[in-house]
């Protein structure tokens, strides 16, 4: 798989910098081709020259070929970058919080939501909160949409194999607050027994893609009205490094009005957080 680090030259994207790399890494043919889009005005291209270069040392160390790619932008950031990257399974995008980005919308209506809703390639999204521990979690949150009736997409975990030892799964159900206390009441054991046949199934499968012992996973079935709140209590609990979900969280409730899942886990998280997009 060929990766590519979609860079704006912020800080922050510095920081998604050694997630970039540590992916290029454990390819087969180890590279790292880093993009940069040069918007119409306010470019720095000198600037960001000077810093990639960083970037370009952090490769060398870690034995992975560097390429840098600098291109004009046309009709918009995210398209450039798409027409830059090969499209189909065999491409990797990684990108960051861009640094005009407004604070109040985390990822809606972002480069970053654009390039994982495209289905153009795999595309996986990071937030970095701790630089001071680049790109090697050891402990990860995994929270799953549980949805009884069809399979639970699975994002790659993959990609974390070098350094993970500890991964925990939420299966969060998702039920307006109204409706959950008498949920909890009507809750049969057919029903619990559906789930804990599921998150078996599920253990099994995230332990052939992780690497892990099953003991090293520990999957938990919550209904829930507040997904966001689950998630940021199991990571900090936990103890965890990084909250890892699947893109499907993007839209998962907008269309029903409920608060955004990811603006609030993005919004409130002290641990890194990864949004992934896998294509088939």
């Amino acid at each position: 798989m060929s990766v590519y680090f979609a860079y704006d030259g912020s800080v922050a994207g510095d920081w998604v910098a050694h997630y970039a790399v540590r992916m290029a890494s454990s390819q087969v043919t180890p590279r790292l081709t880093v993009l940069y889009v040069e918007p119409n005005r306010g470019s720095h291209v000198e600037l960001v020259q000077d810093k990639v270069k960083r970037i370009a040392y952090e490769c060398q160390q870690a034995d992975v070929e560097f390429e840098f790619r600098i291109e004009k932008i046309h009709r918009s950031i995210s398209e450039t970058i798409l027409d830059l990257v090969p499209p189909g399974m065999d491409s990797l995008v990684v990108v960051g919080p861009r640094h005009l980005q407004r604070r109040s919308c985390f990822l809606k209506g972002s480069v970053a939501e654009q390039l994982l809703l495209s289905g153009h390639c795999h595309v996986i999204y990071f937030q970095v909160n701790t630089p001071e521990l680049p790109g090697s979690p050891e402990a990860i949150v995994l929270p799953l949409i549980a949805e009884p009736d069809e399979l639970v997409p699975l994002p790659t975990i993959s990609y974390f194999t070098p350094s993970l030892r500890q991964l925990n799964v939420l299966l969060l159900e998702r039920h307006p607050a109204r409706t959950l206390s008498n949920w909890f009441g009507a809750s049969t054991e057919l029903h619990k027994h559906d789930w804990e046949a599921k998150a078996h199934e599920i253990e099994t499968e995230l332990s052939l893609l992780s690497r892990l012992d099953p003991h090293d996973i520990d999957v938990i079935h919550f209904e829930t009205a507040h997904p966001a709140r689950n998630i940021l209590l199991a990571a900090s609990r936990m103890n965890s490094q990084l909250i890892l979900m699947d893109h499907s969280w993007i839209t998962h409730g907008r269309c029903m009005g409920q608060p955004d899942v990811v603006d609030e886990v993005l919004h409130d998280a002290t641990c890194d957080v990864a949004i992934s997009r896998t294509i088939d």
